[in-house]
């Protein structure tokens, strides 16, 4: 005798129970997307900490075009992003350099004492195969 069985769906298929789990996957992304964002915030703070808080630090002025020194307080954002040097030039124009985010500081591409430093060592790295290598060693 055979018995007519429909199967019965295993429980983590049942709907109610489905929802539950997207649930609790859903919150505990949140709570480590929060945890993560509560360690970039301290190595932010502890990295900012470290930074004296008065220096001397070069800048340079976008509308006289030279290179200064002053001596400088650190600042902080509002938001707590973005930490920066800041002061204002005779001419009266403002002038700042970044701490937390170099790669975006405009000083290392438009300070002309940057641009001479460099100049300095680039006969110095020249390699084989760049243009003037010959000129300046002579071929082998």
């Amino acid at each position: 005798m055979k018995f007519n069985q429909t199967p019965h769906p295993t429980i983590e298929d049942h709907y109610h129970i489905q929802e539950l789990i997207n649930g609790q996957e859903k919150r505990s992304a949140q709570r480590t997307y929060h945890q993560n964002v509560e360690k970039d915030r301290d190595a932010f703070e502890k990295y900012v900490a470290s930074i004296p808080d008065m220096t001397l630090v070069d800048f340079w002025c976008a509308e006289c075009k030279k290179d200064f020194i002053a001596r400088v307080r650190k600042e902080v954002d509002s938001w707590g992003h973005f930490a920066f040097y800041r002061t204002k030039h005779k001419c009266g124009k403002w002038a700042i350099r970044h701490i937390t985010d170099r790669f975006n500081d405009k000083y290392w591409f438009k300070s002309r004492n940057v641009a001479n430093d460099r100049a300095v060592h680039h006969n110095d790295l020249l390699q084989e195969f760049e243009t003037g290598y010959n000129t300046l060693y002579g071929k082998k």
